[in-house]
C-alpha cells in the first residue's frame, strides 16, 4: 500500500523526514569481519565478564584487525598493563585463545594496553595517550558499565550516565565510530524477551 503522506520515519536518525525513501544500495549483508578488517579498535570494558568473552573472540576470530587498544583501569598497587597480562589474559574466557595464539608475547604484538577510567572526563586517558590515539582509532567498542541490578543510584549514574557522556566526548575527539553495548537496564520494567524495535 502506498503511503498518502510525503513523510517517512528514519529509524537511524530517530525522526520523520520528508520526501521519497532513497533507493537501497549494496547487498544488505553485514560482515563484522569486513567492517573490522584493517582497522584499529579501542576496547573499553574488556576486563568484565562480557568484555573478556568479547576480547577472546576479537583476538581469535578477527585476524584482519590491524591493532587492538584495550583500556584497563589500574588497581591499588597494580598498573593497568600488569592487570591485563596477569589477570585478564589468564582468565578462563581468554586463556585458551591466548595459548592458541602463542602466548602473551604474541598478544603484545596485536594489543596495546592503556590506563583509563570511564568515570573520568575523556575516559581518564592521559594527554599523552590521547595524542597517541588521535587519528589512529577507527572504532571504539564500549562494554564498560555498572551491571549490578541494585547499586546505589549515585554509583550507577556515575558510570552508566556520566561515563557514557565521557565516552561520547572521547569518540568525538578521536573522530571514531562507536559501538556501545549495554548489559543491563536496557528493557526498563519489561519481563521476558524485548526486541530492539519495541
Amino acid at each position: 500500500m502506498k503511503s498518502l503522506t510525503p513523510w517517512r520515519w528514519n529509524p537511524v536518525r530517530g525522526e520523520y523526514e520528508q520526501g521519497a525513501r532513497p533507493a537501497l544500495q549494496g547487498t544488505g549483508e553485514i560482515s563484522a569481519i569486513r567492517a573490522f578488517s584493517n582497522c584499529t579498535m579501542l576496547l573499553l570494558g574488556g576486563t568484565g565478564f562480557v568484555g573478556k568473552v568479547f576480547l577472546a573472540m576479537i583476538l581469535d576470530r578477527f585476524p584482519e584487525l590491524r591493532h587492538l587498544v584495550v583500556q584497563v583501569r589500574p588497581r591499588k598497587n597494580v598498573s593497568g598493563e600488569q592487570r591485563f597480562y596477569s589477570d585478564i589474559l589468564t582468565s578462563p574466557p581468554v586463556r585458551t585463545t591466548v595459548e592458541r595464539l602463542g602466548g602473551a608475547d604474541a598478544v603484545r604484538q596485536k594489543v596495546t594496553v592503556l590506563e583509563g577510567d570511564l568515570d573520568e572526563p575523556l575516559c581518564g586517558f592521559s594527554a599523552e595517550s590521547l595524542d597517541q590515539l588521535k587519528g589512529k582509532i577507527d572504532v571504539v567498542v564500549n562494554l564498560a558499565g555498572v551491571v549490578d541490578f541494585d547499586p546505589p543510584v549515585n554509583e550507577s549514574f556515575e558510570t552508566n550516565v556520566y561515563g557514557t557522556q565521557h565516552l561520547i566526548e572521547l569518540v568525538q575527539l578521536l573522530g571514531a565510530k562507536l559501538v556501545h553495548v549495554s548489559t543491563c537496564y536496557v528493557a526498563g520494567k519489561r519481563d521476558g524477551r524485548a526486541s530492539s524495535d519495541a
